[in-house]
């Protein structure tokens, strides 16, 4: 059920660099509890009404971070498409 969240949700992999970071739609997000070059999975989920977007990162089916950023910090067009 989704409640605050609309339309689009998406769920990404990126590989983490040398320094525990990953790059998504031009935007860096440090995630100090991945080892470096190990997969993760990356689910965004926009909420319209705050002007904001839930990143939400998963490593080995487990959560391993969870922010929230504005929307200004995710290129438009690439969470409209």
């Amino acid at each position: 059920m989704k409640v605050a969240f609309f339309e689009i949700e998406e769920w990404e992999k990126r590989i983490t660099n040398g320094y525990r970071k990953i790059s998504i739609y031009s935007f860096e997000i440090q995630i100090p509890k991945v080892p470096p070059y190990e997969e993760v999975l990356i689910h965004l989920a926009p909420n319209e009404t705050k002007n904001t977007v839930e990143a939400r990162i998963w490593y080995q089916n487990q959560l391993v971070y969870k922010s929230f950023y504005p929307l200004s910090c995710f290129k438009q067009s690439s969470l409209e498409s």
